[in-house]
Parts: structure tokens; C-alpha cells; sequence
């Protein structure tokens, strides 16, 4: 897609086309192994929420040689990318597959565990060494002129409409007249996803936002307007009137007097979600008052309570991102390693975590030049990681790449592997491995 004679780089495709290749995604060899191999630190650690955080702090402590237990409120492991991410986003295989290995690894589940009625993280913290908070943002922010005047059955939060549609307990037997109020990604997903179960379901989005400020993805945006979804921008929601079996929802522009009325069948509510507070309780000092996420040491997770870390979205600051989730879930680990056994490395990705975190869910234009994705491909066949190894094995004994792999006592790259996500550049101590460009003669 070319705008001024440049082009934006497919990253989603490209990482799906590097992830895409069975033997790599499936071999879990490596880790099973350092898992088998690894000297038990005789050390027990909770971590509360299968989700992504959970699951990415889990993956690295039980491959350290510690015991992991993964308490979940839900049934089976996978937090929101189980039962709130739509199936057209994400092949949940991998994802099921994935926690099997955890398993295999030695990482217990114990689901159907709520935090505050069967267990405390008082309770934890006494019970094990350490302690990960990783529940997510699962409270939904609700409007009162819909709460109070449309009964539940016709009415749901983003949350409550996506995990119904991911555990099949929604009929679509005939079509309805929906309307979502929000401008975000779960809005989006609940608008895509209201018409994915039924082709001939209306689908109506109203946000406040203007069609350039809207926080949802740029391309779900585009998604959801060619599946035939209508946005309207910049309106408000009014007046909601539940009569004759219709919904009817008046709308004010936010520019003008102008009103509009709709009417539907089913309304969303898609205006953010927060954490519920209650549940840790015993985190209070460490809470932000302004927005109820717990504050904790940007280098390591640490809460400064006790033995708690946290991860994910439930930390300030953090990216809300599934990526996100996985590095700040890495980083808990990290923590958890300095504080039980003196680890004197510190989270190998902080610097990407930050950046991360500083920046806005907005695309934005690369300054690399490919005038197709074929060229962008043969590009980056010129780059190539040089390396003059001081041989410590830290990239391989604490990292664990996949991509890195000793050869007669040498540490070497195996390209077939190799994403080129540089990590490894950040992991390396002695300043060691860094991008160059090949030159490729013509």
C-alpha cells in the first residue's frame, strides 16, 4: 500500500509469515529440556490469572527450576485471549496448545479459583515465595441512562457480549439491530463480532471520537466498515427508551443541536474496562487513586507489599497490548529471580517494555522504503547479526532463544529460527551481538 512513495510494512503479516513455519512453532524441545535440567530452586510461586502475563511469567520461572501454581478465576487457562479476544483475531489453537506444554512443563492450574472468596493474596503470600498479580482489567465501565433503562436481557458490556460469543452461549437464530457505544478496540471487536455470528445483523457503532481519534486499531476500523458496519462519530448518547419490544436511543451531536434517533434490538456497552479494586484490597498504599491500577517498580514488577509482584494490564502504565502482557509477565520473573536467588541480570527486553508502554496504539509511517512486500522480504535477507562472544551462555542459559544454539563449544545463530526481533542484543551483557547490513552484490 503505497502513500508518497513509501510503504507501510506488513508487520502483522510478517510475523505471521516467520511464526508460520510448524516445526518451529510446535518444538518445544528446548524448553522442556531446561526445564527437566534445570536445578530446583526448591521455591514455590503464585501467580494469579492464567491470562497472558500469568502465562509468559509461569513459562519462565518453571524453566528456572522453580514450582509454579497458576490460580484462574475461569475453568481452563487463557485469560482474555481465550474468552474475550474474537475468533477471527486469533487461532486459539496455539493458544491451547501452548498451555499443554506449560503443563507438561510442571506449571499446575487450579481454575475456577476466585481472588477474594477462595483465596487471599494475603493468603499466598504467606503460603508461597513469591507472588504474581496478573488479573487483567475484567471490571467494565458502565452508563447509567443504559443501566437503568434497558432489563438484562437486552443489554450487555463488551466483556460480558465477547465471553458469551467465545463460550457459544449466544444464539443467532434470526437477524437483530445492534448498537455499540464506544470508539475502541473492544468496541470494534463487539461490532465486527455482532456481525460475524449473523450476516444480516445491523450493526451500528456510536463513540464520541472522531473518525481520526478513534483508540481502536486503524485497521479493525477499516475492517469493520467494509463488513458493512456504520460508524457514527462524534454523538453522545442521550436518552434510552426501552417500548414495544424496540430499543429507541437518542443520540446528540457533539458539535451541534442536532439529534438522531436509532433504535435496536440489543445495545453494548463498550466504554473501557478497570480493575476491581476490591479483590486487593491489601494493595491499597500501592494503589493509584486516579486510575485504580496498582503502581509497582517499572525494572522489576515489585509492589513493594510483601512478596507481591504484578503484571499486565492491572500495572500502571502498562500498554494494555498483548505483547505488553507477555514482556511485563517476563519481567515479574525477572523480579521474582533477584529477589529469591540474587540474579544479578536485570528484565533483558526493559528498554522495548518502555518504549512500549510510552507509545500510542496508532500506526505510524516506518522511514524504510519498500515498494512491495516481496522487496521488503528480500530485504531483510541483507541483515545479519555479527558477534564476537565473550562465551558467558547468558543468551542461552537465561534467554532461552530457540535461534541460539552452541556449536562445538561456540555460540551460533540458527538462522531458519532467527525472527530478527534483536532481543538478543538487549539480553547480551558484553555489548556483543548487533544488526549490520549485508551487502549483497548484484
Amino acid at each position: 500500500m503505497l502513500s508518497n512513495n513509501k510503504t507501510i510494512v506488513p508487520i502483522k503479516k510478517l510475523k505471521r509469515f516467520v511464526s508460520s513455519f510448524d516445526e518451529s512453532f510446535f518444538d518445544f524441545s528446548n524448553a522442556i529440556q531446561q526445564s527437566k535440567n534445570a536445578e530446583k530452586k526448591n521455591k514455590k510461586i503464585a501467580i494469579i490469572g492464567a491470562g497472558p502475563a500469568g502465562l509468559s511469567a509461569a513459562y519462565d520461572l518453571i524453566r528456572e527450576g522453580y514450582e509454579v501454581a497458576i490460580y484462574d478465576k475461569e475453568e481452563k487457562p487463557g485469560g482474555m485471549l481465550k474468552y474475550i479476544i474474537p475468533f477471527f483475531r486469533m487461532d486459539k489453537t496455539g493458544l491451547d496448545y501452548e498451555t499443554t506444554i506449560l503443563e507438561e512443563l510442571g506449571v499446575k492450574f487450579l481454575g475456577n479459583k476466585l481472588l477474594g472468596k477462595d483465596f487471599t493474596i494475603n493468603d499466598l503470600s504467606q503460603k508461597y515465595d513469591a507472588v504474581v498479580l496478573a488479573i487483567g482489567l475484567w471490571k467494565s465501565k458502565k452508563l447509567e441512562v443504559v443501566e437503568n433503562n434497558i432489563p438484562d436481557t437486552k443489554k450487555y458490556t463488551a466483556l460480558s457480549f465477547l465471553k458469551a460469543i467465545n463460550t457459544d452461549t449466544i444464539q443467532a437464530n434470526h437477524p437483530l439491530n445492534y448498537l455499540i457505544i464506544g470508539g475502541g478496540n473492544s468496541a470494534i471487536d463487539s461490532a465486527r463480532s455482532s456481525k460475524k455470528i449473523n450476516p444480516n445483523n445491523t450493526v451500528t457503532l456510536v463513540c464520541i471520537e472522531s473518525r481520526e481519534n478513534m483508540p481502536a486499531f486503524e485497521e479493525e476500523i477499516i475492517h469493520a466498515i467494509e463488513e458493512g458496519i456504520e460508524i457514527v462519530n462524534e454523538y453522545a448518547i442521550e436518552k434510552v427508551v426501552d417500548s414495544n419490544d424496540m430499543i429507541q436511543c437518542t443520540i446528540n451531536s457533539l458539535h451541534s443541536k442536532h439529534t438522531k434517533t436509532l433504535t435496536c434490538d440489543v445495545v453494548i456497552t463498550a466504554i473501557g474496562q478497570s480493575p476491581n479494586t476490591e479483590l486487593f484490597s491489601e494493595l491499597t498504599e500501592q494503589t493509584d487513586k486516579n486510575s485504580s491500577l496498582i503502581n509497582i517498580n517499572n525494572e522489576n514488577g515489585f509492589t513493594n507489599f510483601k512478596n507481591v509482584f504484578a503484571a499486565g494490564d492491572v500495572c500502571n502504565g502498562n500498554h494494555q497490548s498483548v505483547i505488553g502482557a507477555i514482556a511485563s509477565g517476563r519481567r515479574a520473573a525477572t523480579g521474582i529471580r533477584q529477589l529469591l536467588e540474587n540474579y544479578k541480570y536485570g528484565y533483558e527486553g526493559i528498554k522495548a517494555l518502555k518504549k512500549l508502554n510510552q507509545s500510542s496504539n496508532k500506526y505510524t509511517i516506518p522511514n524504510y522504503i519498500f515498494s512491495t512486500e516481496e522487496d521488503l522480504l528480500e530485504g531483510i535477507k541483507g541483515m545479519d547479526l555479527y558477534q564476537a562472544c565473550a562465551k558467558c551462555n547468558h543468551c542461552i542459559d537465561n534467554f532461552g532463544c530457540p535461534a541460539m544454539i552452541k556449536v562445538d563449544g561456540k555460540i551460533e545463530i540458527d538462522y531458519q529460527k532467527c525472527t530478527n526481533c534483536g532481543l538478543c542484543i538487549d539480553v547480551c551483557p558484553n555489548n556483543a551481538i548487533t544488526f549490520i547490513e549485508e551487502v549483497i552484490p548484484v
